[in-house]
């Protein structure tokens, strides 16, 4: 949550600074954890921050925050 919210608020709705809205990702499993890993566009990398077990469980949240 503290990594997140900023850029994608509670629900993953919020769009700030062009962060996507999480709600309708497509992304797969596996994508979102590549880009959680290695960031993209404007959003930096987690790598060095997070566990492989922490990525696998921000994973797991988006995929509930899907409509």
């Amino acid at each position: 949550m503290q990594n997140c919210i900023t850029c994608h608020g509670v629900d993953g709705k919020a769009q700030m600074a062009g962060a996507t809205d999480l709600s309708v990702s497509t992304l797969t499993a596996e994508q979102s954890s590549a880009v959680i890993t290695n960031g993209r566009n404007g959003m930096r990398s987690f790598s060095n921050e997070l566990s492989k077990d922490e990525i696998d469980a921000v994973v797991k949240h988006i995929q509930t925050l899907r409509k």
